[in-house]
């Protein structure tokens, strides 16, 4: 007769290595959000706009509430998450002047950048404590910054690079 242990090892085995199959590792997780970042970035889709303030109109998911308006950023929540937009006015769709600032950075950053002909994007991911990441999206002058967890790195970023990409100054 088999010995139960054994047995119960040949019954959790499987299901462990089909558990672990399924959980994407933080490499993977960091390039499909490079590809969708790009995605975004280089779409023709026109998002409606469905935020205004001031001059400014935007896309907004529905999920985000905004909280405040302080000189040259706009402060989001989803719960208790906070998304930061910042706008330097100053400069242009194409240029990289907030990526050269990451760039110059020592720690270890994911950092990946998108162009076409008029614009110049970038995506960066930086793991902080307790498996968080800061991540930003920017195109030219405009970025948006938040702090989240692994599993929700790709949604958050797909939908911070729609709304960068969807500004217009009115």
């Amino acid at each position: 007769m088999i010995d139960k242990k054994v047995l119960l090892v040949f019954l959790t085995l499987p299901l462990f290595i089909l558990l672990t199959g399924c959980l994407d590792s933080e490499e993977d997780v960091l390039e499909e959000s490079n590809t969708l970042v790009k995605d975004v970035f280089l779409s023709d889709e026109v998002l409606d706009k469905n935020f205004e303030l001031n001059r400014l109109e935007m896309y907004k998911p529905d999920s985000l509430e905004f909280s405040e308006a302080r000189d040259q950023n706009l402060i989001f929540y989803e719960n208790s998450q906070p998304f930061i937009l910042f706008i330097n006015e100053l400069e242009a769709p194409n240029s990289k002047w907030y990526y050269n600032e990451l760039q110059e950075k020592d720690d270890e950053l994911h950092l990946r950048t998108f162009e076409t002909d008029d614009e110049f994007a970038y995506f960066s991911a930086e793991e902080k404590e307790d498996d968080q990441f800061e991540v930003q999206v920017g195109i030219g002058g405009v970025k948006m910054a938040t702090l989240t967890n692994i599993s929700d790195l790709k949604e958050d970023v797909q939908e911070m690079m729609k709304m960068v990409k969807s500004i217009e100054k009115k």
